[in-house]
């Protein structure tokens, strides 16, 4: 989830070239409508969308699919910005896309430093 569309486009190429399924939305409000029609295993996010933004859509996405994992993507956030939310781990936008495929192919467990 991203209100830009050019990191949207960016992040379902990347997401789809390494075999995943993606559902690439661009507010917080068609998010929460996907996350109740479909399973998903992860979310990630934005933490500047609207019209509410990634760290209550974050709490609202644990609510309809506890399991799902979380990962923030951020220009402005920083790793103690999550702590206590449901959220696994922040990427410092740019994106280190290669980190954040590690990441997410560890299922979350990567060792690597804080982005």
């Amino acid at each position: 989830v991203d209100d830009d569309k050019s990191t949207l486009v960016m992040m379902r190429l990347l997401l789809s070239q390494d075999a995943c399924q993606v559902a690439g939305v661009l507010d917080a409000t068609q998010a929460l409508k996907v996350l109740k029609e479909t399973r998903f295993d992860w979310l990630i996010v934005d933490g500047q969308i609207s019209p509410i933004d990634g760290f209550e859509l974050s709490q609202k996405a644990k609510e309809i699919q506890p399991h799902i994992k979380i990962v923030m993507i951020s220009g402005l956030y920083e790793p103690a910005d999550i702590v206590g939310r449901p959220i696994g781990k922040i990427f410092q936008k740019p994106v280190d896309t290669d980190r954040l495929m590690d990441y997410l192919r560890s299922g979350g467990a990567a060792t690597s430093p804080p982005a």
